[in-house]
């Protein structure tokens, strides 16, 4: 029998089991993830890893673990569905709920991401996408991590982005709190779910953007002035899903008229300048009134801001329109924009 060659790499020839038609040998290493240490077996890693063929390959000491710098509920996880039978892991298949199946499938699918594991990504991504719509309420960081595997697994990004968006939609929508959704939305540093978050801030109203205090001075400059740090390259669009198939309900339908860009947000913010008891008056969304301390760029004669949308290749950008006044956002000197 010819043995493979990356798998020739790893074997100890200290231990071995033979049978009359092949032998195998299967010797152990010791893994540290923070404070747990994991003994597994050398040659199940490696049959799926090419990143731990590489890692046995270096010289190391075998009294002392290897190290990696993991959060332990992801590695288990992983670890988990590698030692798994095929009894126990048809049980947590059948068994578990779906909260449950989605949150551990989740860290499998970024290891196996990590250490590429391909065919373990492919049916871990090919599982969350099924599971998403189906699984109830998902906590906020468990869907930060989906995005994140998504952001990085160019085989599933199209179709779970979609769905994270959608899903985002449907909540913020539905919450009190669209600040904190901002928050993740600039965690993830995804553009169209911080449009998103500024308009649904924006049907606040002002009373409750001035009082409210987790916006921070540079989110009230771009409610007033425009989301000027939200760049409408097409160059970016190239790793970014198309919009969500769902668009929240509160928004108008898409407008098709050829001589105006903007998008299905245009109507609806324009109604709560004329229609909203509470408008939002120029500069009332700052909280500071030293006139001193105020940006420089910022002054009483800059008009009513409404946020917009727009398609850019297959993305969706926030932009505000401002009355033709007149200045350029490039020379704009406020730090941070």
């Amino acid at each position: 029998m010819t043995i493979p060659p990356y798998l020739a790499r790893s074997w100890d020839q200290s231990v071995s089991q033979r049978t009359q038609d092949y032998v195998y040998e299967d010797c152990t290493v010791w893994l540290q993830v923070e404070s747990k240490k994991f003994k597994i077996s050398r040659r199940r890693l490696t049959m799926v890893s090419p990143v731990f063929q590489d890692l046995f390959s270096m010289p190391n000491s075998d009294d002392e673990p290897i190290v990696l710098r993991h959060a332990l509920e992801e590695f288990q996880a992983f670890i988990w569905y590698l030692e798994a039978n095929h009894f126990e892991f048809a049980d947590w298949m059948t068994l578990s709920t779906r909260p449950e199946r989605f949150a551990r499938v989740i860290s499998i699918a970024s290891m196996a991401h990590f250490y590429q594991c391909w065919e373990i990504t492919s049916w871990a991504g090919d599982q969350l996408s099924e599971l998403l719509p189906c699984c109830g309420v998902v906590d906020f960081n468990t869907l930060k991590r989906l995005y994140k595997f998504a952001s990085f697994s160019s085989e599933h990004a199209p179709k779970l982005i979609e769905q994270v968006r959608t899903y985002w939609c449907q909540k913020i929508e539905a919450s009190n709190d669209p600040v904190s959704w901002l928050a993740g939305a600039k965690d993830l540093q995804d553009q169209y779910l911080q449009a998103i978050a500024y308009f649904h801030i924006l049907r606040l109203g002002n009373a409750k953007i001035k009082s409210n205090t987790g916006l921070s001075p540079l989110d009230r400059i771009r409610l007033q002035t425009g989301a000027m740090n939200l760049p409408r390259d097409d160059g970016v669009a190239a790793n970014a899903a198309p919009p969500p198939t769902v668009i929240p309900s509160s928004l108008p339908s898409r407008r098709n008229d050829p001589r105006r860009p903007y998008d299905s947000w245009a109507v609806l913010a324009r109604s709560i300048k004329t229609s909203s008891s509470d408008p939002l008056d120029p500069l009332n969304l700052l909280q500071s009134t030293d006139d001193e301390s105020r940006p420089a760029a910022v002054h009483d004669s800059w008009p009513q801001v409404y946020l917009l949308t727009k398609y850019s290749g297959d993305s969706l950008w926030a932009l505000f329109d401002h009355s033709p006044m007149g200045f350029e956002l490039s020379k704009l000197t406020i730090s941070g924009l």
